[in-house]
């Protein structure tokens, strides 16, 4: 009884140190970035942030093509949905858990909630360096500059590299093996087509993980790649993308109704949102980390459209521009939505029916049997 009870309170104290940490990394970032101005190309970006805590678990999940996704599931994501909605465009907002573990190194400012569960904090929060309970760690740095920015890379490992190319995206390390991309930079303006999904399914190990399957399947069946699988403040999340090919729309809207099915085949509901137009494609972050993303309003419009889908209770919703370009789907004409970021309503179409041949059906009959 006795360890026990050092190692929850030697848990606790490790966790408390993690929310100071990371609600001071939100503060920093706020402070310093949550303000940018381009006077060239006239625009201005905010942020807000949230900061959740508890025990999460973490998944490694999918395997198809040796392609592995990792995702964290748990109650502190489950905050952020609460805490994110809670906090506007300059704020920081932590749940109530957070704040019971940072409450003696900040300054609250309003309570928000249903049950005043949210504490939205103010920029300037920050107390006296460190509370006594943490000085018993040693090595503990509560100055920003005294985190190493190093990257530890395991020596002598000839599988560290299959290992690493496991979680990158096909399409990026294939161009970056052949030399495509100098320095590991790319940048373009790309024609792409763009799905989000939203899943709705217990966060279970085994739920994930056959799901998952079955969405990349269907995605690399079409030549797509997954930009991201996550859980957010959104709920579980994953983003196609479709980019190498004249037919990515098609490509798309197929692999919508595809997955749509698929996931219902095993009971889980989801909404999905489709979208068709030039996106910034390329790496972001720095030398130590970075990524690859798409960003422009057609990705952002694919992520309306899919909680759009998910309220009224639709499965899929495509933009006229996927629309316009599609021939060998039947779509029904839906009526047009108000989603964040337009003034105006935008159309929308569902696809009801897939023209198919023999072959392609009794190929796909086939595919469906399959056990994953």
């Amino acid at each position: 009884p006795g360890a026990k009870m050092d190692n929850h309170k030697f848990d606790e104290i490790k966790l408390k140190l993690c929310s100071i940490q990371a609600t001071r990394c939100a503060m920093y970032i706020q402070e310093k970035y949550g303000v940018f101005c381009n006077k060239d190309l006239g625009f201005t970006l905010t942020c807000h942030a949230a900061v959740g805590s508890g025990n999460a678990t973490g998944f490694v999940l999918g395997g198809v093509e040796n392609s592995w996704e990792y995702i964290i599931v748990g109650d502190p994501v489950a905050q952020l949905a609460t805490a994110v909605s809670h906090s506007a465009s300059g704020e920081v907002c932590v749940s109530k858990r957070c704040w019971d573990l940072v409450s003696e190194l900040c300054v609250p400012g309003e309570q928000r909630g249903d049950h005043g569960d949210q504490i939205v904090l103010k920029i300037k929060t920050t107390k006296e360096g460190v509370p006594p309970f943490l000085h018993q760690f040693v090595g503990f740095m509560a100055q920003e500059d005294g985190f190493s920015s190093e990257i530890a890379l395991p020596e002598n490992n000839p599988d560290f590299g299959f290992s690493v190319r496991c979680f990158i995206q096909k399409w990026v390390s294939s161009r970056l093996e052949g030399g495509l991309w100098q320095g590991g930079w790319d940048a373009e303006l790309r024609e792409a087509t763009i799905v989000f999904v939203e899943l709705h399914c217990p966060h279970e190990l085994p739920t994930l993980q056959k799901a998952l399957r079955r969405m990349q399947k269907v995605i690399f069946q079409y030549d797509g790649m997954i930009r991201q699988f996550l859980v957010d403040d959104k709920g579980m999340v994953l983003i196609g993308v479709f980019l190498a090919h004249q037919n990515n729309p098609s490509r798309g809207v197929l692999a919508a109704v595809k997955l749509n099915q698929r996931l219902k085949d095993m009971k889980v509901g989801c909404g999905i949102g489709v979208t068709t137009g030039k996106v910034f494609c390329g790496s972001i972050g720095s030398k130590t980390r970075r990524e690859y993303t798409v960003i422009g309003a057609k990705v952002n419009l694919s992520a309306r459209l899919m909680c759009t889908a998910v309220k009224n209770g639709q499965d899929i919703l495509v933009d006229k521009d996927t629309y316009d370009e599609v021939n060998d789907v039947i779509f029904q004409e839906q009526q047009p939505v108000k989603v964040k970021g337009k003034e105006g309503f935008v159309a929308v179409y569902t696809p009801v029916s897939v023209k198919m041949g023999e072959k392609e059906e009794e190929k796909e009959e086939k595919e469906e049997e399959k056990e994953d």
